[in-house]
């Protein structure tokens, strides 16, 4: 348990340092520890952009054919007005179901400080936004202060955003950043020597990997524990006598909605209710309590936590024994490992970069926070049940995206709904709000909102969709990626990086639920009677194993932890394993084994023994539900035949699985305007939904509610490559109907 701690710290960092990329790092020599100092010698700093990912093609593939509806069957969805599908969507009255066509860098050394917005903005939205500095009150307020000497109090969100990248000096004096204030301290080892040795397991079905200057902790897909020792790395030359805490830096965490990070080496961490520092890189520090878990001391991490984790050695313990330890502090016995242990499952990987000491005077852990919201509107909130509660079940949006583009004089966006009550606006990050009057206007009455001269929100100047540049030139066709990451694909613009997800506000608001029928918004129905087993598991608290199978949609799509950014939303399966973890204290496990690029012809080939292209899923066994999705690579297939296809890969799949429940799910709409990505993907759902009906399958035509979004929302809005992607909050969507099929909100 004692190195446990220690890694626990570099997890926890990990998860909130997504987008760092590659770090210059000096060697680490370890001597006495510095104080703490206020130097301004971090300032804000911000990613100017990124280099485009070669190989990113939508679902991994190259472009489609034609495009052209080739196949036979052009059926429409066969929805009926105003009743329940058996398989599961609904139409509301008076609307039709048919399906169709609708209208990194170096370490920088920040000051403190952050740029405000410009007066006058530029036509052409920066790489980066221009954030505007929110009012000071929080959610949260922050705990009265107590008589301690300890350091300054620490406020939930600084007055200005700050961004702590961590900067070394030759000698090793390590310097980073709580609320506005600097520290420094001694780099213990920065993981660029070292080993993996393999200790005590459990079981262990993860794997490590040194990668310039950084440990990469990732999973093989099935990951359920790991526990191995890190050693080496000038661990046993560093100066420990007055250590006062002990820092780990945490990069590229893509773990799920709340990772424990266990640390072991020659040490246990503390007592159950002691807490640590969990300091963000945006200036937010917290108290994050110690908690007992699997017999083992460890750390309560929030999602999308980037920064530093600072653990008291006063609350450190030596011994072989946990329950029989000494305090550390009485010998400061220099550490000859780290311990990792990572308890989760799923597809999560997490990075630690740094292991710093420190004998600064840090905030009191008494006089911090407990609650890690991302923003300070005291009526804003975005918790896990929000996040995924049906839309069509509260009165309440969550983070709705919208984009606003040029047309003329018009710059501006829309919603889905037409609300009563705007709560908030806020960035692509979840991190800054933007000001009514200020920076947007709400039609009172509709569901437009309008961009305001002198905004900080950036907009798709005109033409910027369709893949031109502000001058009216076209940009580089793919796979010849610009300087924006930007390039053109089938007509329209392809981008998964900043010039598309920062253009992507995110709106929370207040809205009647009437509009979900007078807009036929569709939506999925509870299929219980089609899901017996499954619905049994969960209300019994019995262990589900669930199998996700598809193209790049449900291998993780664009989602915001795929791309390590802030606000860092787990993937589909995880939202919904997640959730359902949250209704069943059984084990609710899963496992994806979806490829980018796939058609549902190489999904079956995949099945059969040798398999396909590397993957052999002929053995796959042991589930007990399986959610399956193709069919965006399948724009030229006729429906008669991708259905066939689909129940061939059903049958594959009950031969190991002969019990196994199933939930066809149909993919969302490809961008109307993509010249052979969109074809015969809008006959699918009604092909789907045959073969559900006639086999006793649960379905979600997912083709369908994005269809009926798009009839008031853009596309834009909706996509997270400006192709064949969900975004954040389609995902979400996906999520919301692919569990109502077995949940009953």
């Amino acid at each position: 348990m004692k190195k446990l701690f220690i890694c626990t710290l570099i997890l926890v960092l990990i998860l909130t340092l997504a987008a760092c990329g590659g770090e210059s790092t000096p060697s680490a020599t370890s001597q006495t520890e510095a104080s703490s100092t206020q130097t301004g010698r971090l300032p804000s700093s911000t990613n100017t952009g990124s280099s485009a990912s070669a190989g990113l093609s939508p679902t991994g593939s190259a472009v489609q054919g034609s495009g052209s509806a080739t196949g036979s069957s052009q059926a429409t969805s066969g929805l009926a007005s105003g009743t329940a599908n058996p398989s599961g969507s609904v139409v509301p009255s008076g609307t039709t179901g048919a399906a169709g066509t609708s209208s990194s860098g170096a370490i920088s050394s920040p000051s403190g400080t952050s740029s405000r917005p410009t007066s006058s903005p530029t036509k052409t939205p920066t790489k980066t936004p221009t954030k505007t500095p929110t009012k000071t009150p929080t959610k949260t307020p922050t705990k009265t202060p107590t008589s301690s000497n300890a350091g300054p109090t620490v406020p939930v969100q600084p007055s200005a955003p700050v961004n702590w990248e961590p900067v070394i000096d030759k000698d090793g004096t390590y310097h980073f950043g709580i609320g506005r204030t600097e520290y420094t301290g001694k780099l213990l080892t920065d993981f660029t020597s070292g080993t993996i040795k393999t200790g005590p397991t459990f079981m262990d079905k993860g794997e490590y990997q040194f990668v310039n200057g950084t440990l990469k902790a990732y999973t093989d897909g099935n990951f359920v524990d790991m526990y191995d020792n890190f050693t080496g790395g000038g661990l046993s030359s560093g100066n420990y006598s007055t250590a006062r805490y002990v820092g780990v830096r945490v990069k590229n965490n893509n773990y799920l909605d709340v990772a424990w990070f266990h640390l072991q080496g020659n040490f246990y961490l503390g007592a159950e209710g002691d807490a640590v520092i969990l300091a963000y890189d945006d200036g937010r520090a917290y108290a994050s309590p110690v908690q007992w878990q699997l017999t083992r001391w460890c750390i309560k991490i929030p999602a999308g936590f980037e920064g530093t984790v600072l653990i008291p050695v006063s609350r450190l313990y030596s011994g072989t024994d946990m329950n029989n330890s000494t305090a550390w502090t009485v010998d400061r016995t220099p550490w000859t490992q780290l311990g990792f242990h990572v308890n989760c499952a799923g597809t999560e990987s997490i990075d630690f970069r740094y292991v710093f000491l420190t004998s600064a005077a840090l905030p009191s852990v008494e006089d911090l926070p407990d609650d890690a919201n991302n923003i300070t509107n005291p009526e804003y909130s975005y918790t896990e049940e929000q996040r995924i509660t049906p839309f069509w079940k509260s009165n309440i949006m969550y983070n709705e995206i919208l984009t606003m583009e040029e047309s003329g004089s018009d710059i501006s966006g829309h919603l889905l709904f037409v609300p009563t009550r705007i709560i908030a606006v806020v960035d692509a990050t979840l991190q800054n709000e933007y000001v009514e009057g200020k920076d947007y206007r709400w039609i009172k009455g509709t569901n437009k909102i309008e961009w305001l001269n002198g905004s900080s929100i950036p907009y798709y100047y005109e033409g910027a969709l369709q893949g031109k540049n502000e001058d009216g030139t076209y940009i580089n066709d793919y796979p010849y990626w610009d300087s924006l990451s930007r390039c053109r694909l089938a007509g329209v613009l392809y981008c998964a990086d900043r010039f598309l997800w920062e253009k992507q506000i995110c709106v929370t608001y207040e809205y009647s639920l009437s509009q979900v029928q007078s807009r036929g918004i569709v939506y999925t129905q509870y299929q219980g009677s089609r899901l017996p087993n499954t619905v049994k598991k969960l209300n019994n608290d019995q262990n589900l194993n669930v199998l996700f199978y598809g193209d790049s949609i449900f291998a993780g799509g664009d989602s915001s932890s795929s791309r390590n950014r802030a606000p860092y939303m787990p993937n589909m399966d995880a939202l919904i394993a997640n959730y359902l973890r949250s209704i069943s204290s059984g084990n609710i496990s899963f496992r994806n084994i979806s490829v980018g690029g796939w058609t549902v012809e190489n999904g079956l080939a995949a099945m059969q023994p040798g398999g396909y292209d590397g993957k052999d899923y002929s053995s796959v066994s042991g589930y007990d539900l399986l959610i399956l999705s193709f069919g965006m690579n399948n724009a030229s297939t006729s429906a008669s035949s991708f259905a066939g296809t689909t129940q061939k890969i059903v049958e594959a799949v009950k031969k190991k699985n002969p019990n196994i429940e199933v939930i066809l799910v149909s993919c969302m709409c490809p961008n109307p305007q993509a010249y052979g990505f969109y074809g015969n993907q809008q006959y699918f759902g009604a092909a789907l939904k045959q073969l559900a009906d006639e086999k006793g399958y649960a379905f979600v035509d997912m083709f369908a509610v994005h269809d009926k979004i798009l009839d008031y929302k853009d596309y834009s809005a909706t996509t997270g490559n400006g192709i064949n992607h969900p975004n954040d909050w389609l995902i979400r969507v996906y999520a919301q109907n692919i569990l109502s099929t077995m949940v009953q909100f």
